[in-house]
């Protein structure tokens, strides 16, 4: 049967690197270092007994880490290989790490990244090329005879008539920058940043900017280019060599957007162990944002429809953090609006007050997020009540917000149930939308790789400003909210936190012998596959609608979601405003109370 080489070494690599690097039990990690086995220190092992020498570039892609499939960037476009400043990077450290000799390699990913630097601060966006000659070894090697195994080493064959490795080109050409708040850039080609092993000479670049017309370029060059939109799909480049022969790439940036700011979580590596359920310091945790019901003109919140949000990673609380905005109501219901119109209308004809809650950190502990609710149920209820109503509330959680909506209502039922004077939720009904009631799954296959990862990521064998995501996968996985949910988690001794925690759900919806009762009516709602697998439902594969363009956040007034309908279709003598103004709250704690931002 045929095999590749290839995914040999890399099975082996990693299991010779988890071996020696964690301690197992029943296949999963404990907490636990026992060796940490630096990644090239095996590679050189499995190599040991091959004459390096014999590769004809210099560079072996298997005795590097690859972060980047550098062989779909070959000089050739096509619709999977458009590249953007990250993923240049990384074919750029992939390519240093396959060096034999280190002394031959360019200079470090940083040493580049600073110089370009100076001209994006200058005002201009340089341009940078990696044409790079590398080798790898060919799939048949080892049916071919060119190599033999013993144990997890390749050996040379001696008096081999063909070479085993064959020769790829790495081409790809990206900006230095992804995005600009600004429509006008100019870009700069230096030869400085031109990367390459190619012995051909360069005659010159053509480049069209996505609007159809080849600009003709030589190092040095500077041109200005105003884009009409705020997106530009792509940007083609073609390198001419003075033999007229050509290589091509294209890459993506998007102008007129805000950058997100730079987290450098390479610099703020997370802890190893366990992090902290710590349940208190709830204020200021969720932001909720308001869609008033047709014929609510009080600026409260009088006949409220809940929806609250799922699971949102450490990376997307960060930069919603740092940028200070967070999920809003707009694209839920806006895709509510789109798959069901007809039930979105009658909502909002009914006079509910539409409200979506999202959290400041989707990752937190379940119960940290849950007092969070419950404080803003709190306060819901005494505002409506000041205003004279008496409509109950209705809850919707979706994913994991279906398990905080059931323990925050679950606790604000049993506290009342134990002394009346304890508001209740005064809550009618309880929908969960896919929620995980009894844990969630993920691969332990897949965990256990953004483990190892990481490791490599935390001894530098993979620098932070090459591939940040692994920081934040590890940190997704090692979250406290992903730890409460996960039924298996690949570090061995976390499972208690998940048991833990069910065991404190059923206990908390436990009352009057009842389990699962939380003082209103309770209806779970599945979509899922089963499988793990996107079922193209509405709520697992969002349809935006074409008008749903704009960003909001909170403090900004929302639109309308597209709604075109007429005041008498849509509901009756609704003042024509509400049709075109809401409302954003921000929840924070009884102490600060509900800010109405118009």
């Amino acid at each position: 049967m045929k095999t590749t080489i290839r995914f040999i070494l890399v099975s082996f690599l990693f299991c010779m690197y988890a071996k020696n690097s964690l301690a197992q039990m029943d296949t999963l990690f404990t907490d636990t270092v026992l060796i940490e086995m630096p990644f090239q220190h095996m590679v050189d092992s499995c190599f040991e007994h091959v004459d390096l020498d014999l590769v004809p570039t210099g560079l072996l892609l298997e005795h590097g880490y690859p972060t980047i499939d550098v062989k779909a960037f070959d000089g050739t476009l096509n619709d999977s290989n458009y590249a953007q400043t990250y993923s240049w990077r990384k074919a750029y450290g992939t390519l240093l790490r396959s060096f034999i000799d280190s002394t031959a390699a360019f200079d470090t990913l940083g040493t580049l990244v600073t110089a370009m630097q100076v001209y994006v601060d200058s005002g201009l966006v340089p341009v940078s090329i990696l044409n790079y000659q590398y080798n790898s070894i060919k799939p048949s090697a080892l049916d071919d005879s060119l190599f033999y195994l013993t144990g997890l080493q390749l050996h040379d064959i001696p008096g081999r008539t063909q070479s085993p490795y064959e020769t790829n080109t790495c081409f790809m050409a990206a900006s230095a920058i992804s995005a600009t708040d600004e429509n006008t850039v100019s870009f700069v080609f230096k030869e400085d940043f031109y990367i390459s092993n190619d012995t051909r000479t360069v005659d010159h670049l053509e480049v069209d900017f996505g609007n159809g017309t080849d600009h003709i370029l030589a190092w040095g060059d500077t041109i200005t280019i105003v884009f009409d939109s705020t997106y530009t799909e792509g940007i083609n480049l073609e390198l001419f060599f003075t033999d007229e022969s050509s290589l091509s790439s294209h890459f993506t940036m998007e102008a007129s957007k805000e950058s997100p700011p730079e987290l450098s979580p390479y610099n703020n590596l997370p802890d190893i162990t366990n992090w902290a359920l710590a349940h208190e310091g709830i204020s200021d945790q969720l932001v909720v944002s308001v869609r008033f019901g047709c014929g609510n003109s009080s600026g409260a919140i009088l006949k409220p429809f809940i929806v609250l949000d799922g699971y949102g990673d450490p990376k997307l609380s960060a930069l919603s953090a740092a940028l200070n905005k967070y999920h809003n109501g707009r694209a839920f219901w806006g895709m509510f609006f789109d798959k069901n119109e007809t039930a979105y209308l009658n909502l909002f004809k009914q006079g509910y007050d539409l409200v979506f809650v999202s959290y400041k950190d989707g990752s937190a502990a379940i119960q940290t997020n849950a007092a969070a609710v419950e404080e803003m149920i709190e306060l819901i209820n005494e505002e409506k009540w000041v205003y004279g109503s008496t409509h109950k509330n209705v809850l919707l959680g979706v994913s994991m917000g279906g398990i905080v909506g059931r323990y925050a209502l679950a606790h604000m039922y049993q506290q009342h149930i134990a002394n009346s004077a304890n508001p209740n939720h005064d809550t009618k009904l309880f929908f969960s939308f896919d929620s995980p009631h009894w844990g969630a799954n993920a691969p332990l296959g897949l965990q256990a790789m953004v483990v190892d990862l990481y490791r490599l990521y935390s001894q530098g064998s993979i620098p932070g400003i090459e591939w940040e995501e692994i920081y934040w996968d590890y940190k997704s996985i090692t979250s406290p909210a992903a730890k409460q949910m996960l039924i298996n988690h690949v570090y061995w001794n976390n499972r208690s936190l998940h048991t833990d925690f069910y065991d404190e759900l059923r206990d908390v919806s436990y009352n009057n012998g009842q389990e699962g009762n939380i003082g209103c009516r309770t209806i779970a709602i599945s979509n899922g596959s089963g499988k793990g697998l996107d079922n193209g439902g509405w709520y697992g594969q969002w349809k935006k609608p074409q008008n749903l363009g704009v960003a909001m956040y909170p403090g900004a007034n929302m639109l309308n979601f597209g709604i075109t309908k007429t005041q008498d279709t849509m509901c009756g003598q609704c003042p024509q405003i509400q049709l075109e103004t809401g409302w954003c709250i921000k929840a924070t704690t009884k102490r600060e109370g509900l800010h109405l931002m118009g």
